[in-house]
């Protein structure tokens, strides 16, 4: 998403599901649900509509690249990289199991 391509989610548990409609709600991908509740028709349908509205696909990477920075991976990077070397915030999740 942070490259602005279109997203189609399914989700696989709880978190995915709310992940799936913060993401939808924003307009920054489309939530179908969970994946084993979801037929393959409609998978299919959905992604055919998308490849031939370019106003939504555009709408969707415009949303996507507001809420993202790209900076995600090198954020993570860093916090692993200070875990290692015992600079990592006390509040970090992990932090103690790292040590």
């Amino acid at each position: 998403m942070t490259l602005g391509t279109p997203a189609v989610n399914l989700g696989l548990t709880a978190f995915h599901d709310a992940r799936g409609a913060e993401l939808a709600a924003l307009g920054a991908a489309l939530y179908l649900g969970r994946i084993d509740a979801v037929a393959p028709q409609r998978i299919a349908e959905t992604v055919r509509v998308l490849r031939d509205d370019g106003p939504a696909r555009a709408a969707m990477a415009d949303a996507a690249w507001r809420i993202f920075d790209g900076e995600g991976c090198a954020r993570a990077a860093d916090l692993v990289l200070r875990w290692l070397d015992g600079t990592a915030p006390a509040s970090a999740p992990a932090a103690a199991e790292a040590r």
